[in-house]
């Protein structure tokens, strides 16, 4: 059995997790700044651009991350393209991480506008597994 049909996989399940984390880890961050701001009486208006920018860099994260693996001369073989699997495969996890980053950018929304509160927008990022 070839050592590189399960190297490969395993390996890039292994960048899939630490993306993961790091992903959550910078989410954390920009959430508890969020809250701070609301907190000290930022306005929305002064926070709704920030949230913004936040959610486009999470996107092009994403786009950049589908791109290094469906477009990676290495993960061709033999000068064909990615097999159709690979590519579905990080397809579908791009536009679930796209989904996610719209509902996170929502809930976002709705706390700096003062519709929900601190306690359910906490509540909201933990039901939706996001990184609080």
């Amino acid at each position: 059995m070839d050592k590189g049909i399960i190297i490969g996989p395993l390996s890039g399940l292994a960048i899939f997790i630490i993306m993961i984390m790091v992903i959550f880890y910078s989410h954390s961050d920009f959430n508890q700044n969020l809250i701070n701001s609301v907190d000290s009486g930022t306005p929305s208006d002064q926070l709704l651009p920030e949230i913004y920018q936040e959610h486009y860099k999470e996107c092009m994260n994403a786009k950049s991350y589908l791109y290094s693996h469906t477009m990676d001369m290495n993960m061709w073989g033999n000068g064909d393209l990615a097999s159709d699997s690979f590519y579905n495969y990080y397809t579908k996890n791009y536009e679930q991480e796209v989904d996610y980053y719209n509902k996170l950018e929502d809930i976002r929304i709705k706390y700096v506008e003062r519709q929900i509160s601190k306690e359910e927008f906490l509540n909201e990022i933990e039901l939706n597994n996001f990184p609080s």
